[in-house]
């Protein structure tokens, strides 16, 4: 049963939606079938869909957007953890609040309550909704937890939660928790196992990438260690993005990841704060970091620049992003039916309101016409804050703007350790120009200016004025900046008297010292705070418009089947840029796994100056030359007589044993000499027949282990396409007689098994009712099955085959016994003979190295004594 949340809507009809009554109805329906049917099949967790509805087409008018919610297949939602429970006792110690979601479900969540040592106990609460619509039940865990504890759990309280798509995680005081698969069981109880781990001390921070294979870590690591180079870097945690796979690594500061773990980069470096919290979204890509002290920073997945939301009074608190993208902060209300507080989070408001600007001089130097450095300056005096006004990352691609005009992009952050006076700087790119101060603001500009050395024992320049009169230094010209085109600027820190003043060079060794500069040679630009700050950093509008030219949806997932093929095009516009960058890349193609797909990209600029890329995607796993399956007596002993990708000038693959080489024959090769010469088709080699197995070069790719694969099947006539169902009975073989695979079947009617006993003899083969099939396989590499009709349903015969290589199993027993038997009989081996040597004293070492000498000096004595006897036959000759 489908269930329909609507997010957007476009009016209310007697305090409630017309949609929202239909979800319920739905949502009732579906609940109710559930438990009168006391089934719970097809369990599994689905992408929640988004959908679209527009009355009048074509007007654009009454549209909304939701989504829709298979409430009947999502394994969270089938389970009755515990009896309804009112947590309004619990709230006043209540410290802390943890959300999790559904990685295919945005809108399935979890919500965990964490409390002080006044209160134990594991509280969740439950909503379908995003926490929307106040449906969150509330179940108490803490005896299903402490019946896996042989000790008192009486200080048993939550930290975290995790929920994924087929398992709940808890870490507790008392260790972690992991469920019971949740796509099986009675749906009553959750049983829970406690894995034992061993705990850890912090210390530098530092990422090992090593390979989970059958629920166990491999001893070698993917990658190299990565050693985070800031030692003052205190990770918190960290967490894969769903749709990327980008791995982030937080705490007081953040690096990511773009390729599984090799190598980080900073984005996020904050002061005096510790990000403890975290959420992504799926449809948007967007990222939100948490700090202790309740900021809010806000990002995107693969994005070298981040954004400051905003800072929440909240102590209890936790953002939530749904499955349309929109942000939501949870909380706790006494007052409300399910004990939570949403609050919406406009983050597009949210950025445009802030203002990074920090309370600081600036002091602008032209490096070009188009772009400039800004200094920030150390404040002076006795009220100086202990954090110094200066830039990081964060203000990289923001716009930074002045309340008069002008505007410009900071593309880069600079950090200063040689001036004594300005901390950082960064680059700019200039949209509009910024004004210079004029002669009624500061009549100083009028006159001559020349720059002077400073005093000894100082730093600070002096800037002398020619004439006095009217056209003079004042006051309000603290923290000015002179700017002097192909020279160092001076930012202003005193002034002295009407015809002095004391400035801070930018450029110490670009000063043009005892050098007059006239009227109109000299500008004067006002980015201080005598005044009043009259500059700020913001986060800048869109400058680029994307076009995606193939109509794909916003959030999409491509599958690519054997043979097949994909082409996307991109196009990135410039809209109102500081100026043209010839042939400037504008997007970057990440590949996840580069031995999976081929992927090709042509990219252009036109005379617009847009940016198009195009992609060419293909799958690129390909089988072994001349490949043969594994047989019963192991991986190198192929028997079948099916080659698969052949190629009769290239080796036979593991033709190790007699067996092997006696077996296996060509088809479509047979008497060829060169794969060309074999004719394959197209069609050939995406056929699963084993006819053409010769030619065929892909298959299916899973990873091992494969458990209970729901098997279907249809039928094609002039009708149209039907369900194959009994008294369509099937027979299923594996074509190269590989045994360590299992079909399940759920549906045993009478009329099948009166139909097993007729054609045992006949068949030699198990008969199954083709509903509610299920294919489990317990080996490694390629499995090629044959489904067939039994003899006398149908005037055809009707008959497929399938193929599907299992990949990342592991070694097939003994072999792994075996590796870690002798390995600890080495290891012991070794222990136990320096333990004789040392408790004997026996010196081996010693009687080595006198026969090595030895060895040695008999060596070199018959080297004497045949070049003396050379010597001598040389001398008689």
């Amino acid at each position: 049963m489908k269930a329909i949340r609507i997010d957007r809507e476009p009016q209310k009809v007697n305090g409630r939606d017309p949609e929202e009554a239909l979800l319920l109805l739905h949502l009732e329906a579906g609940l109710v079938k559930a438990v009168e049917d006391g089934t719970h099949a097809n369990i599994a967790p689905t992408e929640q869909w988004y959908v679209r509805f527009n009355m009048h087409h074509g007007l654009n008018m009454f549209a909304t957007e939701g989504t829709l919610l298979d409430t009947a297949r999502e394994p969270i939602l089938q389970w009755i953890l515990s009896d309804p429970l009112d947590i309004s006792a619990l709230i006043p110690n209540v410290i802390n609040i943890t959300v999790t979601k559904s990685p295919c479900a945005s809108d399935v969540g979890i919500v965990g309550l964490i409390f002080d040592d006044k209160v134990n106990g594991i509280y969740i609460g439950v909503s379908l909704s995003g926490f929307t619509t106040r449906d969150t039940l509330w179940s108490n865990l803490t005896d299903d937890i402490c019946n896996l504890i042989d000790y008192d759990c009486g200080d048993l309280t939550l930290l975290n939660v995790i929920l994924t798509n087929t398992r709940v995680v808890f870490l507790t005081t008392l260790g972690l928790f992991i469920s019971e698969d949740l796509r099986y069981g009675d749906f009553l109880k959750l049983k829970f196992n406690k894995p034992n781990f061993c705990g850890f001390e912090r210390g530098r921070a530092l990422v090992s990438v090593i390979k989970l294979t059958n629920h166990k870590l491999k001893r070698k690591r993917k990658f190299p260690d990565f050693w985070f180079p800031d030692a003052e870097f205190v990770a918190f945690g960290m967490f894969f993005h769903p749709n990327s796979h980008f791995l982030y690594v937080y705490g007081n500061q953040v690096w990511f990841s773009d390729d599984g773990g090799n190598k980080f980069q900073l984005l996020i470096k904050s002061m005096n704060e510790t990000i403890i919290k975290t959420d992504t979204c799926v449809y948007t890509q967007a990222i939100v970091f948490v700090t202790e002290k309740g900021t809010v920073f806000y990002t995107k997945a693969g994005l070298h620049r981040y954004a400051k939301l905003t800072t929440l009074q909240l102590n209890i608190f936790d953002m939530y992003f749904d499955h349309l993208g929109d942000l939501y902060c949870i909380s706790l209300n006494e007052t409300t039916l399910d004990y939570l507080q949403v609050q919406t989070m406009d983050v597009n408001t949210l950025l445009q309101e802030d203002d990074l600007a920090f309370e600081g001089a600036l002091s602008p130097q032209y490096i070009t016409e188009e772009q400039i450095m800004f200094f920030s300056h150390i404040p002076s005096g006795p009220h100086v804050n202990q954090i110094q006004p200066r830039f990081y990352n964060l203000y990289i691609g923001k716009a930074l703007e002045y309340g008069m005009g002008g505007s410009a992009i900071i593309n880069k952050v600079f950090e200063h350790s040689y001036s004594p006076k300005f901390l950082s700087s960064v680059l700019v790119d200039i949209l509009d120009r910024f004004p210079v101060e004029t002669s009624a603001s500061s009549p100083c500009v009028l006159n001559t200016l020349t720059i002077q050395q400073p005093d000894p024992g100082t730093t600070a320049f002096k800037l002398q004025l020619s004439v006095s009169g009217t056209d003079i230094f004042q006051a309000s010209d603290v923290e000015k900046t002179v700017v002097i085109p192909g020279f160092s600027s001076f930012l202003i820190i005193s002034v002295t008297n009407d015809l002095t003043a004391l400035a801070d060079a930018t450029m110490p060794h670009r000063v043009p010292v005892n050098t007059a500069f006239q009227s109109k040679q000299w500008f004067l630009y006002d980015f201080g705070t005598t005044n009043g700050r009259k500059w700020r950093v913001v986060v800048d509008r869109c400058r680029y418009t994307i076009q995606q030219l193939d109509d794909l949806p916003v959030h999409a997932i491509k599958y690519l089947d054997l043979g097949s093929k994909l082409n996307f095009s991109f196009r990135v516009t410039p809209v109102n840029v500081a100026y043209p960058v010839f042939q400037l890349p504008l997007m970057e193609v990440i590949v996840g796994k580069p031995n999976l797909l081929d992927v090709d990209t042509e990219d252009y600029w036109d005379d617009t100056d847009s940016y198009t890329i195009q992609l060419h995607v293909q799958s690129r796993f390909f089988e072994q030359v001349n490949y043969r399956p594994p047989s019963r007596l192991g991986i190198a002993v192929p028997l079948t007589e099916n080659f698969y990708n052949a190629d009769p000038a290239k080796p036979r693959m593991r033709d190790y044993f007699q067996e092997s080489k006696t077996s296996g024959t060509y088809k479509q090769c047979a008497g060829k000499k060169t794969r060309p010469q074999c004719d394959c088709t197209s069609d050939m080699k995406l056929s699963f027949l084993v006819a053409f197995s010769d030619c065929k070069e892909k298959a299916i790719r899973m990873k091992y282990p494969i458990p209970k694969l729901a098997l279907s099947f249809t039928v094609e006539n002039e009708d149209g396409t039907v369900n194959l169902s009994s008294p369509y009975f099937v027979t299923i073989t594996e074509v190269n007689n590989r045994t360590n695979w299992e079909v399940s079947a759920t549906n045993k009617t009478s009329s099948l098994l009166k139909m097993r006993t007729y054609l045992a003899h006949r068949l030699n083969t198990t008969v199954y009712n083709p509903d509610g099939l299920t294919l489990s396989i317990y080996g490694s590499e390629l499995f090629h099955f044959r489904v067939a009709t039994i003899p006398g349903v149908s005037f055809c015969s009707l008959f497929d085959e399938f193929q599907i290589y299992v990949d990342d199993a592991p070694l097939a027993f003994p072999g792994q016994a075996l590796i870690s038997s002798i390995t600890a009989v080495l290891i012991g081996g070794v222990i136990f003979a320096t333990f004789i040597l040392e408790g004997y004293d026996i010196r081996i070492w010693g009687s080595l190295k006198k026969k090595l000498r030895k060895t040695s000096k008999i060596t070199s004595l018959l080297s004497l004594i045949t070049a003396s006897t050379v010597s001598t036959e040389t001398s008689e000759k």
